[in-house]
């Protein structure tokens, strides 16, 4: 993992030579850079999940399938759930001890959005309204890494 640090955004590199393992099925890490906001204020690994969060509790949630489980789609970006966001960011939540009401509320001039491509999986939650496109833009730039 590195944190590239740019004029104005920030480059997160993930490689690593550790696949999870099944039995005897070996899943393979799906390499991956991508670029975010600056001001990162606490940011976390749980396995192949990724938190990234910025002020006022916006975050940036990052999925990774793994290599030869994933299934390229195309790209689609659409509104997220209230249960989709409890169950994706609440090991996150709990572990910031975060009351979990504010996770299962709307919050008024806030996005939540998701992006797919069948490789991964982009939740932008919470962002400021004026922050939407800005935070759209950078990751809609990740790149995946042999």
């Amino acid at each position: 993992m590195d944190f590239v640090y740019l004029k104005d955004h920030n480059r997160f590199v993930y490689k690593s030579k550790v696949n999870a393992r099944a039995d005897t099925q070996v899943f393979l890490t799906t390499h991956f850079a991508v670029d975010l906001p600056k001001g990162l204020k606490h940011w976390q690994v749980l396995g192949n999940e990724f938190v990234f969060e910025y002020e006022k509790k916006q975050l940036v949630y990052i999925q990774m399938a793994y290599q030869n489980e994933s299934q390229p789609i195309e790209p689609t970006l659409r509104n997220v759930n209230n249960e989709e966001v409890y169950a994706r960011l609440s090991p996150y939540w709990y572990e910031r001890k975060y009351p979990e009401k504010i996770l299962k509320e709307n919050h008024p001039g806030r996005i939540s959005k998701v992006y797919s491509d069948g490789r991964a999986v982009i939740l932008l939650y919470n962002v400021k309204q004026e922050n939407v496109d800005h935070f759209l833009r950078l990751t809609n730039g990740l790149t995946y890494l042999n």
